[in-house]
């Protein structure tokens, strides 16, 4: 298989049609394994994954970019792999799993999976992500094409103006959240938008593909390793029930809706998230943010089967604060200039002496 230059248009024009059919509904998304091996979306992948630092690093099979460029030959090593996916021959490989400073002494794990395996995750996500961008909220920042930090942070600090009426803040963390993906729920909801056998074969082989640690292959029962190329696109679909219910509860809801809600006597909540980080601004009393905080537990518990990580998680006054995205947000004072109502500073300046309330 030879790289194909007009690649990037291609894949572009495809996603185009991919996002359009899945947001209208119109088109049955059971046949797009053909796509997951389409020389462009493969050469695309290609070029993405050589670009990136990690290809420099090895699976369990030992390969790497430069073995695949300088010994085996990239168009003879393409068609190898896309020979097998053709043919439906191609099956994943456990990944290497190794270790990295996660701060406060803590480590967090990370997966290495085969050169081979990113590849086919790679075109993976290529096909998949135009599909649930097309479903995704606003609300959701993390690992999504053109968002980032910056666009959780910006809507942070718009609901946070004083005028907007947001009191106090629910500040909260999934505990080991790609550790503790189900997998039959994960695979349900990926079902409800694509419905290609082959396509969703491919991905529960690899949530099932095992873990080498210490020259021993595990195989856990839940869970994405971090470090594979499609784990934070399957984290957002995973997580995407969340938002909908805070879509479907209080953001879609019209400003009159939001002023009955007030006279009721009931909250008003905004939901940001970034991954696997978010937090809950709370326009309401302390006490109908505590019941918030319950219903969230209970929110997690039973559409993620997962727990909060309650050491990273708790409530605070806008004015007292809070921490995000490595970020410590608050809100000024009543005598604060009204241009500047919000303050922040990254946390790393805290650790060093300066800055800082």
């Amino acid at each position: 298989m030879e790289l194909d230059p007009e690649a990037g248009s291609k894949v572009l024009r495809l996603q185009q049609k991919l996002y359009r059919w899945s947001k209208k509904g119109t088109y049955d998304l059971k046949d797009i394994y053909n796509l997951v091996h389409h020389p462009a979306v493969l050469s695309l992948a290609w070029k993405f994954l050589k670009n990136n630092r990690g290809s420099c690093t090895a699976g369990m099979d030992g390969i790497t970019r430069k073995k695949v460029i300088e010994e085996i030959g990239t168009d003879e090593w393409l068609t190898i792999v896309q020979d097998k996916l053709r043919e439906r021959k191609y099956q994943p490989a456990p990944v290497r799993r190794t270790y990295i400073p996660k701060g406060l002494g803590k480590m967090r794990s990370l997966g290495i999976p085969t050169l081979e395996d990113r590849l086919v995750q790679m075109a993976l996500k290529l096909v998949l992500e135009p599909i649930f961008e097309a479903q995704f909220k606003n609300c959701s920042n993390g690992f999504r094409p053109g968002r980032g930090p910056w666009q959780a942070m910006s809507q942070i600090w718009n609901y946070m103006r004083p005028q907007n009426g947001y009191n106090w803040v629910i500040e909260a963390d999934l505990k080991s959240c790609f550790d503790n993906i189900d997998h039959s729920l994960l695979l349900q909801r990926i079902r409800k938008k694509v419905r290609d056998k082959k396509v969703l074969a491919i991905i529960k082989a690899f949530l099932k593909a095992g873990v080498l640690e210490q020259g021993i292959i595990y195989h856990p029962v839940s869970g994405s390793p971090q470090g594979g190329v499609i784990s934070p696109l399957l984290a957002n679909i995973y997580l995407d029930v969340l938002d909908e219910h805070y879509e479907k509860h209080y953001h879609r809801k019209t400003h009159s809706m939001k002023q009955t809600m007030v006279r009721n006597g009931q909250a008003i909540l905004r939901h940001e998230r970034y991954a696997d980080d978010f937090v809950i601004l709370v326009k309401g009393t302390k006490e109908q943010a505590e019941q918030a905080l319950t219903e969230l537990r209970g929110l997690v518990r039973t559409d993620l089967r997962m727990e909060l990580a309650e050491e990273k998680t708790g409530i605070h006054s806008l004015e007292e604060g809070f921490e995000f995205l490595g970020f410590r947000i608050w809100r000024g004072t009543a005598n604060a200039p009204v241009e500047y109502p919000l303050l922040f500073y990254h946390l790393r300046k805290r650790k060093s002496g300066s800055g800082g309330r």
